[in-house]
């Protein structure tokens, strides 16, 4: 413990801590500061307040200085980062939205007009009134208003995905600079630099494809899904009204064109190989930050030709996987298995 040579109890520690950082914040205290008693010469460093807690960050800041890159750099990028998952969760909930918007503006909408046409087809109306004038009327107002608003929030979720992605590649760049400062203090050379501060491209390229095909293959499996019960209701209502017979046709149309795509497209699986694709790359990024893992007490030199290595293997993994995916299955089931 760093404190036991100075007599301060552990339950002062973060009380120091606390009013020391105001102090740092207001002017009044603005050189480090070294506890007595706490050595000299390399051992003499300064406290360091983080939102990491103390032990936590102590640790972090010897790994880091262990990979011989620099304690500021490191917390430099912890505000960055945190930014960036909150944005990330915010345009997630956007685009969670806006798919709600859109699925609102074509089926809800859709389902409006075949209620009104039911309405129309199905209700009596032989008594005398205005049954029928009202219902449309009505309904010709409630599509109205429901086209109007579910447009105006899909654009307004557009515009707060746009927003917040310009504002998340802002992010993305400052912390890749950051990265980049600190692989500069480790003296390496300029050539991996530059392959290292586009791993994070290569990475968030393998998320976005990953999620753009999930959100492909789930669109289709909801198509799937709801069409082969539509069918069986028209299907069942087609034995009173002959109109149901050719909505079943439509609707299982339907669902076996979008089962085929499944099939043949393997969104799902393509999704599944590049988030795990990226996910290695990321566990490699944050391994080789930290000094951890396979980095440990490695030197710099070494530590850059075996994060440049797995990362290629990585990719050469990828690139397999979707080679495999574009053959047919019966080439992939006469391909032999690696033992």
């Amino acid at each position: 413990m760093p404190y036991a040579k100075s007599g301060i109890q552990s339950h002062w520690i973060p009380l120091f801590l606390v009013l020391r950082h105001h102090l740092r914040v207001s002017g009044v205290w603005a050189a480090p500061v070294v506890p007595p008693g706490a050595g000299s010469g390399s051992d003499r460093r300064p406290l360091v307040v983080g939102s990491l807690g103390s032990r936590p960050f102590h640790r972090l800041e010897r790994a880091v200085r262990g990979r011989g890159g620099s304690v500021t750099t490191a917390t430099a990028t912890l505000p960055v980062e945190q930014r960036i998952i909150a944005l990330e969760s915010q345009i997630s909930e956007a685009r969670f939205l806006k798919r709600l918007s859109m699925l609102w503006l074509t089926v809800g909408n859709a389902a409006l007009v075949c209620a009104v046409v039911a309405g129309n087809l199905f209700i009596d109306y032989s008594k005398p009134g205005l049954g029928r004038v009202m219902l449309n009327f009505f309904g010709v107002a409630a599509f109205l208003a429901s086209s109007s608003g579910s447009i105006y929030w899909w654009n307004q979720h557009r515009s707060t995905i746009r927003n917040k992605t310009v504002e998340l590649r802002q992010k993305e760049a400052e912390k890749r600079s950051l990265q980049a400062a600190e692989v500069a203090a480790r003296s390496l050379s300029s050539t991996f630099r530059t392959y290292y501060e586009s791993i994070p491209n290569v990475r968030d390229e393998f998320r976005r494809g990953a999620e753009r095909y999930r959100s492909r293959h789930n669109l289709f499996q909801l198509t799937v899904i709801i069409g082969s019960i539509l069918t069986s209701v028209s299907t069942t209502a087609a034995a009173e009204q002959g109109i149901w017979s050719w909505i079943a046709v439509g609707i299982s149309a339907l669902v076996s064109i979008s089962a085929g795509i499944i099939a043949y497209f393997k969104f799902r699986e393509r999704s599944l190989n590049l988030q795990q694709t990226a996910d290695s790359i990321d566990l490699e990024v944050q391994s080789y930050t930290l000094g951890i893992r396979r980095y440990k007490d490695v030197p710099p030199e070494v530590a850059s030709a075996l994060f440049a290595e797995e990362v290629e293997r990585i990719r050469e993994e990828q690139r397999k996987k979707e080679l495999q995916l574009e053959q047919p299955p019966e080439v992939s089931q006469q391909r032999p298995q690696p033992a």
